[in-house]
C-alpha cells in the first residue's frame, strides 16, 4: 500500500478534475438537446401555415406538442402530413413521416411537463425562411402545438448517459480520495 499512496495523492485531484470537466461537457451537450437554441412552437393551423427562420443547414423535426395530464386516446396525429417549403424559391422540401413505433427518435419533456412526440423530418439545405403547413389539421387536436427544432440522433442521446455517469463518478471518487489523503486517512 506505501508504493500506491504516491500515486493517489497524485491521481485523486487529477480524477476530480477530470470528472468534472466530462460531466461539465455532458451536461451542456444534454442542455442542447434538451432545450435546443432554434426552436418554434405554434399552433396547428391549415393554411398559410407557420413560417419559421432556420439559421443552420441540417435535418428538422417537425414534433407535435402535447401539454400535461393530457390523456391520449388514439394517435392520429402520426398520419398528419405536412408540406415545406423555402420561401425565397417557393421549392417544395421532402418530408418524411416517422413510423408509428418507431423506436429511434428522441422524444423530450420540458420542464412544464409537455412532450414533444417526432412526427417526421425534413432536411433543410442552406439557411433562410421556411414555411411548414400541416395539410392534414383534423388529425391533430386542437390543444396539441407543433414544434420545429433540430433533429437530434438517438445514439448521441444514448451516449451521453453513460458519459454522465462515468463524470459524475470520476468526480465524487476524486472528491472522496482528495479529502481522505488530505486528513491522513489513507
Amino acid at each position: 500500500m506505501s508504493i500506491l499512496l504516491p500515486f493517489l495523492y497524485f491521481l485523486a485531484p487529477i480524477c476530480f478534475i477530470a470528472g468534472s470537466a466530462i460531466l461539465a461537457i455532458a451536461i451542456v451537450r444534454a442542455r442542447k438537446i434538451i432545450s435546443p437554441k432554434t426552436r418554434y412552437v405554434f399552433e396547428v393551423a391549415p393554411e398559410p401555415g407557420e413560417e419559421i427562420e432556420l439559421s443552420e443547414p441540417g435535418r428538422y423535426v417537425i414534433s407535435v406538442v402535447i401539454p400535461p395530464l393530457k390523456f391520449i386516446i388514439g394517435v392520429a396525429h402520426f398520419s398528419a402530413k405536412f408540406s415545406v417549403k423555402e420561401r425565397s424559391s417557393a421549392q417544395s422540401i421532402e418530408y418524411t413521416p416517422f413510423g408509428r413505433f418507431n423506436l429511434f427518435t428522441v422524444r423530450r419533456t420540458d420542464m412544464r411537463g409537455n412532450k414533444s412526440l417526432p412526427l417526421g423530418y425534413f432536411q433543410c439545405d442552406r439557411p433562410g425562411k421556411y414555411q411548414v403547413t400541416c395539410t392534414t389539421p383534423e388529425k391533430i387536436r386542437s390543444e396539441f402545438k407543433l414544434e420545429v427544432a433540430p433533429y437530434t440522433r438517438p445514439i448521441v442521446l444514448g451516449a451521453l448517459v453513460p458519459i454522465i455517469i462515468i463524470g459524475s463518478s470520476l468526480t465524487l471518487v476524486g472528491i472522496i480520495a482528495t479529502v481522505a489523503t488530505g486528513l491522513g486517512r489513507l
